[in-house]
């Protein structure tokens, strides 16, 4: 009865920690949902305002957007928001450029294109730094469980297997 009342408690706090682990789970997809809602509207309300003649400048159609991102990137979404600032200033730079006449529409979207694209490597690079760092952990840890182990049955190779009473004196082998 014991065994059983003890398998039942195992049991019933397994549980409570999977539906906490699922209650956050759930929590975070949420918010990521929000968030991401919240980054469309504002997106749409940019491009929507863009197309009424609300903004004169390039610069202020891509300060709008840039908000939109930030929002979106600290409410958790991307992980990296330095890079994504760093991306912002690069678009901002570039569209005021553009907006001074020093540079062509043309250059500015080619400018504009290499800087998305060494953002998706630099996103790339440290996700992989990461993975790497993650599995190096898990090299190690493996490796010192082994090594434990290894110790363990070292310990017990020097370890007598057998002994034998003759008298009164024990003889162990």
């Amino acid at each position: 009865m014991i065994h059983m009342t003890r398998t039942i408690a195992i049991l019933l706090c397994t549980l409570i920690l999977c539906s906490c682990g699922l209650a956050r789970e759930a929590e975070r997809r949420e918010r990521s949902e929000k968030a991401a809602l919240a980054f469309k509207a504002s997106s749409d309300t940019c491009d929507a305002k863009a197309k009424s003649g609300e903004f004169k400048k390039v610069l202020s159609f891509t300060q709008c957007h840039s908000q939109a991102l930030i929002a979106y990137a600290e409410a958790g979404e991307i992980r990296d928001i330095d890079l994504v600032r760093l991306q912002i200033a690069k678009r901002e730079a570039l569209a005021d450029e553009f907006d001074k006449g020093k540079i062509t529409l043309a250059q500015m979207n080619l400018a504009r294109a290499q800087a998305d694209s060494d953002f998706a490597t630099q996103l790339e690079m440290r996700g992989s730094s990461r993975a790497m760092a993650t599995a190096a952990i898990q090299q190690a840890e493996a490796a010192s469980d082994q090594a434990a182990a290894a110790s363990q049955m070292a310990t017990q190779a020097a370890m007598p297997r057998s002994c034998t009473r003759l008298g009164s004196t024990v003889t162990c082998y």
